[in-house]
């Protein structure tokens, strides 16, 4: 009998988890990558859906110092990349899509970030002067309409950059 040898080709997901502090869902800045966190990388199972009883985790990665983290042998196929938010050290609310469905399929992936930020941690840097109304809903709505920071389930604590006037609602 003859063996026919093959070649598995693997491919690679990578990204950075980050410290977003101004909630932009941007990596920019003075803004800091998150390390020790821990990152999933899950297969969709034999049903092909996630959220099922069959999902699989596939592999886990720990980010390291900057908070890059990367998930090699990786074979073609779909895949969520989920964030474990009990290893983000407070840091409970995401910026950016969490979790995410990536197709891998003939190259790596680069650039799979995540943003994150602890409630209560939003700085509000405005024009000076500006006004800002602090709904109840957390949102920051300006005098002029725009620039909303949409998306807060709570802020406890807000710092005030510039001379600028406020109101609490």
């Amino acid at each position: 009998s003859t063996l026919f040898p093959y070649t598995t080709l693997f491919r690679s997901i990578s990204g950075t988890l980050f410290d977003d502090a101004d909630a932009d869902g941007v990596f920019g800045g003075s803004e800091v990558g998150i390390s020790n966190a821990t990152v999933d990388l899950v297969s969709p199972g034999p049903d092909a859906t996630f959220g099922t009883a069959d999902d699989v985790v596939a592999d886990s990665a720990v980010s390291v110092s900057g908070g890059g983290y990367t998930f090699t042998a990786v074979v073609d196929g779909l895949y969520r990349v989920d964030v474990d938010r009990m290893t983000l050290s407070g840091r409970s609310i995401a910026s950016t899509p969490e979790p995410v469905e990536v197709n891998v399929s003939g190259s790596d992936l680069l650039g799979v970030d995540f943003g994150f930020y602890a409630p209560g941690s939003l700085v509000v840097g405005l024009d000076p002067g500006a006004v800002t109304t602090l709904a109840g809903s957390g949102q920051a709505v300006h005098q002029d309409g725009v620039g909303t920071a949409a998306g807060f389930t709570q802020l406890t604590d807000i710092v005030v950059v510039g001379n600028t006037a406020f109101t609490a609602e």
